[in-house]
């Protein structure tokens, strides 16, 4: 458990739950079973994040997914790296906002 922790590739939620769901089981209260939850929770939103970064996102739900991802930052590398695409990916969406702002002015 402590090697899928170390891991440089975050891992899918199912490998995850199958290790929590074993320690639900036998009722045994491990401190890094907190961690491996944490870990679960950052799965879940990486997964979130791959399937909406090839959608058009408004900045609004751009700004919550980085928001919400920051929890999870410090946990692993994959994580930190997909909210700095998500940053920069506003950032792109409210520079062309405000271009169309300004053209929109002119007219």
């Amino acid at each position: 458990m402590k090697t899928l922790l170390q891991s440089e590739k975050l891992q899918s939620t199912e490998i995850y739950s199958k290790f929590i769901e074993q320690n639900n089981q036998y009722h045994i209260d491990l401190p890094i079973i907190e961690r491996l939850k944490l870990f679960y929770q950052a799965s879940i939103w990486y997964e979130l994040v791959q399937k909406t970064l090839n959608r058009t996102i408004p900045p609004s739900k751009l700004r919550s997914l980085i928001t919400s991802g920051q929890a999870f930052q410090s946990l692993h590398q994959q994580i930190q790296e997909k909210i700095n695409e998500l940053q920069i990916q506003l950032q792109q969406l409210e520079v062309w906002d405000e271009k169309c702002r300004q053209l929109t002015k002119e007219e």
